[in-house]
Order: structure tokens, then C-alpha cells, then sequence
């Protein structure tokens, strides 16, 4: 790194344009393998959950299921899953991205700045907290959040 800046003269401008230009094509080449990756798996696990939702609608009893369950319920329920497994698959993909950034900064941090290593378990401890102290509330606000869905879709149904 310090040979690049410690260049006055730009006699080397055009190799070290290239390198970055090359750095930076590899980068979207990469980016888009992960994308394509995370698209078709997220769309056979659709297809196939949906498949599956159908075939266990088809197969339910009429007396027991379908008269008693409003149709509302059943489609926000469908629906919602399948908005779900897209959502996962790309937080999936972001959350990998993310480690592996957090990979290569503490790699560099640890080869230039190495006491800096000694902050990381207690960021880490910090961070488990917070995560653990926000996840149940978390829950509790999307439960209460499909819970009223629901009811305001056999309302529309109904009418």
C-alpha cells in the first residue's frame, strides 16, 4: 500500500488502474455468483413450500378444516410464509457478506494494529447481550403483528 503512495511520479498509473479495475471486477463477479446463488435457491424453496401448502390444503378434511378456518387466515398464512423464506434468504446472503467483511477487517486490524485483538471478545460479549435482549420482544411485536393481519383480512373476506 505504501508503494502506491508513496509514488510521485505516475509512471506506474496505468498498472495500478488495472490492478484496481481487475480488483474491482472480480468483486462484482463474486457478487453476483451470491446473488444468483441466493435467487434460485430462494425460488426452489418456494416452489416447493408452495407446493407442499397446496397439497396439504387439497388433503384436508372439508368438515373439519375448511368450514371451521376462514379463507382469509389461510391465504395471509400462505402468503406470509413465502414472503418469509425470500426475507431469510436474503438476510442469509447479507449476514455471510457481512462475517466475511468482519473476517478480512479483523485480519487487517490484527496484522497492522495486533492490541486491538484484545477489544474483540468484549465487543463480542456486548453484542450477544444486546441480541439476546432484543429478540424476544422482537417476537412478541411480529406475533402481535399476524395475529391482527389475520383478523382484519376475514373482516375484508366476510364483507
Amino acid at each position: 500500500m505504501t508503494l502506491w503512495m508513496d509514488k510521485t511520479v505516475f509512471d506506474n498509473a496505468y498498472i495500478n488502474f488495472g490492478i484496481y479495475a481487475g480488483l474491482l471486477l472480480f468483486s462484482n463477479v463474486f457478487i453476483y455468483i451470491r446473488l444468483k446463488i441466493l435467487v434460485n435457491g430462494t425460488f426452489r424453496m418456494c416452489n416447493r413450500l408452495h407446493t407442499e401448502m397446496l397439497g396439504a390444503l387439497a388433503h384436508a378434511p372439508i368438515n373439519l378444516y375448511h368450514d371451521i378456518e376462514p379463507k382469509g387466515r389461510i391465504l395471509n398464512r400462505m402468503s406470509k410464509d413465502l414472503e418469509y423464506i425470500i426475507y431469510i434468504m436474503f438476510s442469509i446472503g447479507t449476514v455471510l457478506a457481512n462475517l466475511l467483511g468482519l473476517i478480512g477487517v479483523i485480519g487487517l486490524t490484527s496484522y497492522y494494529i495486533y492490541y486491538l485483538l484484545f477489544f474483540i471478545p468484549i465487543i463480542a460479549i456486548i453484542g450477544t447481550y444486546l441480541t439476546n435482549n432484543y429478540l424476544y420482544p422482537s417476537r412478541e411485536l411480529s406475533r402481535m403483528t399476524r395475529v391482527t393481519q389475520s383478523k382484519i383480512l376475514n373482516i375484508v373476506s366476510e364483507s
